[in-house]
């Protein structure tokens, strides 16, 4: 999983390790197993073949049974997580970036040092960051956001002529 960007909120104390540029297992990530629950079973089990299953933390899944076989409500609630799977103490949230049908990247929230108290709140951030990924997908497909963009400008350019031809009459 290649990681491209990243903002941090304001005040933080602790920083997860800064993962821009970084290739991480995807085994470890929320963003790796969104991409991995969006893969036919077999070549998700190919690429955790050549990947490996490494322990990086306390909590890392490495039984490629347990990645593959996800619980029933997994696959429909629309989102992943870790609990100290990449890194002791760190734990995120995952949701899918779409195009066309097809998972294209993800949109994650994660934190360190966070509480397992807290913990379950940080599931209560999946339908804003499910949102975000839906946001996120819009501009990339067939009438997203960069579509219409253009669609508009168009029409304006349009408008512009038809005034421009009404004015020279």
């Amino acid at each position: 999983m290649l990681f491209v960007a990243k903002a941090e909120g304001p005040g933080q104390q602790m920083r997860m390790m800064p993962l821009v540029g970084v290739v991480a297992p995807v085994h470890a990530t929320a963003s790796g197993k969104v991409w991995l629950a969006s893969l036919p079973r077999r070549e998700a089990a190919a690429v955790l073949a050549r990947q490996g299953l490494p322990r990086l933390a306390s909590h890392t899944i490495t039984s490629r049974e347990r990645l593959l076989c996800p619980a029933p409500e997994r696959p429909a609630r629309g989102y992943a997580v870790v609990d100290e799977e990449l890194v002791d103490g760190g734990r995120a949230v995952a949701a899918p970036i779409l195009k066309a049908g097809h998972v294209v990247g993800a949109v994650a929230v994660s934190g360190a040092g966070v509480p397992p108290a807290r913990w379950r709140g940080l599931h209560r951030l999946a339908p804003s960051v499910r949102q975000c990924g839906r946001g996120a997908g819009g501009g990339l497909g067939p009438g997203g956001d960069r579509a219409r963009l253009r669609a508009r400008r168009a029409a304006a350019e349009r408008q512009s002529a038809v005034r421009a031809s009404q004015a020279n009459r």
